[in-house]
């Protein structure tokens, strides 16, 4: 029964909306160069923003929450270096690497999170999300511009352009 339940009122909301964008896609043929930016220079500072915001977590659990995150993201990185530091995965070990420690917290996390456990648990993974981003941002910027030789002013600069970070 808790089965069928997470199928229906979890999985089945968000496979109806991937439907939809799908559907989208195929019948007008969307500029998703111009829907991702839309997405990530004004929904995702705007998102995260009010998550944070209307989050009912105590000070202490969203510091609590965004170290456990941080260490996860360390503890990923060494792991996922170390395991991409051999044979052929050695050439695409920034990429590699990245993809292993940024999972998609936003896009699925949150819905999901949301119709799984209610408007608490949205606090969390907005924390988890928001603490990727920094990450991401930041660290994981300056990682991949090590690996194909932009300079680090070039880099801080891109980096400085990322309206995200500042929400």
């Amino acid at each position: 029964m808790l089965l069928l339940q997470i199928l229906t009122e979890i999985l089945l909301p968000l496979f109806v909306l991937m439907g939809l964008g799908y559907l989208m896609e195929r019948i007008f043929k969307l500029d998703v160069q111009t829907l991702s930016r839309i997405n990530f220079y004004i929904f995702s500072p705007a998102i995260g923003f009010a998550l944070a915001y209307d989050s009912t977590l105590t000070y202490d659990q969203i510091v609590g929450i965004g170290i456990y995150e941080a260490i996860h993201l360390v503890v990923l990185f060494i792991l996922a270096f170390v395991v991409f530091s051999v044979g052929p995965m050695r050439k695409s070990r920034p990429v590699l690497t990245l993809g292993t420690l940024f999972y998609n917290a936003a896009n699925y996390g949150i819905p999901s999170m949301f119709l799984a456990f209610g408007e608490r648990a949205v606090a969390t993974i907005s924390i988890i999300w928001t603490v990727q981003v920094l990450f991401f941002f930041t660290f994981g910027l300056l990682f991949f511009a090590g690996a194909t030789r932009d300079t680090l002013k070039q880099t801080l600069l891109q980096i400085a352009r990322y309206p995200v970070l500042y929400a």
